[in-house]
């Protein structure tokens, strides 16, 4: 909440604060946990209603606060292990491996035209648009 005030004192009364966070709480944070858990570790893992209320104490007004995406596996990072090393090979293997599984998510998407929910269990991201109040 802290850091979100100090960033919303930038905004003009009105203005909009679009907030983007990984998913560290689900299934993505538990593989990121065990990718790189260095990387995990520099995060404070929030689910939607705490960034939701992050932002209520930062004193914005919440317009909309959601989980965004049913996947991506994209986002999993291995990147705190020496490049090249044999460590960064096999976790780079493990994560395009999830990767396809997002292609093969986002390939039914398209094709069948469903699209399936962004839940707290599997979608990468978190978001919250808020406005300064005036």
């Amino acid at each position: 909440a802290g850091a979100l005030a100090s960033m919303a004192r930038m905004l003009k009364p009105g203005g909009r604060m679009y907030t983007l966070i990984p998913n560290q709480i689900g299934f993505m944070g538990a593989v990121q946990k065990r990718l790189d858990r260095t990387f995990f570790d520099m995060h404070v893992p929030l689910d939607e209603p705490k960034l939701r209320a992050a932002h209520e104490a930062a004193g914005l007004s919440v317009l909309d606060s959601r989980y965004f995406m049913a996947t991506n596996f994209g986002v999993l990072n291995h990147s705190t292990f020496e490049t090249g090393s044999p460590a960064a090979r096999l976790r780079a293997l493990i994560r395009q491996a999830f990767v396809a599984v997002s292609v093969a998510v986002w390939w039914f998407e398209d094709t069948t035209g469903v699209q399936l929910p962004a839940t707290r269990a599997f979608a990468p991201y978190a978001v919250c648009v808020a406005v300064r109040k005036a």
